[in-house]
């Protein structure tokens, strides 16, 4: 998409409970959402706090977006998202970051997991191997890794 740098940029760390990938700007002219020079907060970090939040900080201005993912059954969940910025009311750049996410990254994300799940219900579906490669990180499935192994331990917990 053009907003974000992932090749050798990337940074990740994790504590057991959280982490987080920290990645550089890429481009003010970008796909997502223009961002003008005087605008320009260029780093970006995505998150995950166990157990539902995932916090969002996005090139452009100083903001956070926080998504919650809501289990709704076994195999369905609901999405809150909440916007926190610096001004009382969003800027012409907050607004085209809320609408990026709306009108772009969710529906992206929300067609990527239907399309697992319908995968996973497959006959070809065979248990695979996450690729996990902390030192590439833009490449690696680590953070789904982390993600799935945070929910078998909570499991056997119970």
């Amino acid at each position: 998409m053009g907003l974000v740098n992932y090749e050798e940029k990337a940074v990740w760390s994790d504590d057991g409970i959280t982490f987080s990938h920290k990645v550089e700007g890429k481009s003010l002219e970008n796909e997502a959402y223009a961002i003008k020079p005087e605008e320009a907060e260029q780093e970006s970090m995505f998150g995950f706090i166990w157990p539902i939040h995932i916090p969002l900080m996005s090139p452009g201005s100083i903001s956070l977006a926080m998504f919650q993912v809501l289990p709704t059954g076994p195999e369905t969940t609901s999405e809150r998202w909440d916007f926190y910025f610096t001004s009382t009311e969003p800027t012409d750049l907050e607004r085209r970051f809320m609408d990026y996410i709306k009108t772009t990254l969710v529906k992206e994300d929300v067609a990527l997991c239907e399309g697992v799940q319908r995968g996973l219900h497959s006959l070809g579906y065979e248990q695979g191997r996450f690729v996990v490669d902390r030192e590439h990180p833009e490449f690696s499935e680590h953070h789904v890794h982390f993600f799935q192994k945070m929910v078998h331990d909570a499991m056997r917990a119970v």
